[in-house]
């Protein structure tokens, strides 16, 4: 079985404003894991997991969506959820371009037993996952909650594999589709 999932990249220049985020995050007293900047991206859809025979078939499906090329600017810094945070990302502001393209995605997953997200899609890259929070976690995150200023031009999307190791994910490129003008 292998693990999918569809993804823009995103500039080096934004993984590396995050970076320097993780590390006055991390000097809070919560227990957290630290998302590395070369495995950060914005998730479109998640696949899971499939027969080998599938991923050149869903890649030949991925081929087909068009969508035009669109630009992506950062939002702020936000936790999944206050009371109980677990994810701490950067929310992206949602271009309907990207909204559509997430969409077109779906509907041609749908053959291979992929269900649409019933919840609204929110762009985001995740920064951080929390294990044990703790009551400086939040002032300290609020503290650069508008402090990522980054627009950039999206101009295609990855299937990407997915390994899973005791020391974290290993992602790899399977094909990139790309977005017209």
């Amino acid at each position: 079985m292998t693990r999918l999932f569809v993804a823009l990249s995103i500039p080096v220049s934004l993984s590396d404003q995050i970076a320097a985020i993780q590390k006055h995050i991390t000097e809070s007293s919560a227990q957290m894991t630290c998302v590395s900047p070369s495995l950060m991206h914005i998730t479109l859809t998640f696949i899971g997991e499939v027969e080998e025979r599938d991923v050149d078939l869903i890649s030949s499906a991925l081929s087909t969506v068009s969508s035009k090329r669109f630009s992506l600017s950062a939002d702020a810094i936000k936790f999944n959820n206050y009371r109980q945070p677990r994810v701490l990302w950067l929310r992206m502001h949602a271009n309907p371009v990207l909204l559509e393209l997430v969409q077109k995605v779906e509907q041609v997953l749908i053959p291979f037993g992929v269900k649409k997200e019933s919840r609204q899609y929110h762009p985001h890259i995740t920064i951080a996952r929390i294990k044990r929070t703790s009551p400086d976690l939040v002032p300290l995150v609020d503290s650069y909650r508008d402090s990522i200023s980054c627009t950039f031009d999206v101009s295609s999307f990855v299937l990407k594999k997915s390994v899973l190791t005791p020391n974290g994910p290993i992602y790899s490129d399977i094909s990139e589709v790309r977005l017209h003008a």
